[in-house]
């Protein structure tokens, strides 16, 4: 797998338009912008993407499934509120996750595997250093994604991924500071350490670190 794969999400694409059309459809829930009580309509979902109904009809069960939204039948979806308590809630289920998954990951993750997070996390410091933030998130990103599937679970692995779509677009402008770059190179710093080491434990405390990091940059006292 190629950096560039990982930059653009391509390495767990099986349905090209409808991961997009629902990564943006999550996106503007999740940020606010769909507001909750509004219905989606598939003809305007088609209209807009230019797609055809039975993707759109597919992206609405994903959001569904999703918690997003709920379809009442011959009325349509609509659109669910996301309170700060469930993104708190959200949160706290995956940094549960996380520390398994990190475990995992460290025992189980294979040269291949490794080589890929090596390529990828060189690339932290540069995008960190230059500033540009659309690349340090597209960058932090992959270097999570690869985490996730060096445990070898495919549930883990997925469950994970939707989390942490889920609370990036909940929270875009968490890493928007000099500051905040700077707290998150070193947390992943860690954490990419405890994978040379080769060392489990290593690899939980770092996670740990990193997940209360993330804690105070969202929530504040809150959290």
């Amino acid at each position: 797998m190629s950096i560039q794969d990982y930059l653009e999400g391509r390495e767990n694409i099986i349905h090209p338009k409808t991961d997009s059309l629902y990564r943006s459809l999550c996106e503007e829930i999740l940020a606010g912008r769909i507001a909750p009580g509004e219905r989606l309509t598939e003809k305007q979902i088609c209209d807009r993407f230019q797609m055809s109904r039975t993707p759109v009809r597919e992206v609405l069960t994903r959001l569904e499934e999703a918690g997003l939204c709920r379809i009442i039948q011959n009325r349509g979806a609509f659109v669910l509120e996301i309170t700060e308590q469930d993104i708190l809630d959200l949160f706290e289920m995956q940094a549960e996750l996380l520390v398994t998954s990190i475990r995992w990951a460290v025992e189980r993750i294979t040269e291949k595997e490794m080589e890929e997070l090596t390529e990828v996390f060189d690339f932290l410091p540069f995008y960190t250093k230059t500033g540009d933030f659309q690349k340090l998130i597209q960058i932090n990103d992959a270097f999570c994604r690869i985490q996730f599937r060096a445990a070898h679970n495919r549930f883990a692995e997925k469950q994970l991924t939707a989390w942490s779509l889920y609370i990036r677009y909940a929270f875009p402008d968490e890493y928007k500071s000099p500051e905040a770059q700077m707290a998150l190179l070193q947390e992943q710093g860690d954490i990419f350490t405890a994978f040379l080491h080769r060392d489990p434990e290593e690899g939980v405390a770092a996670m740990r670190e990193h997940i209360e990091g993330s804690r105070r940059r969202k929530f504040g006292d809150k959290g």
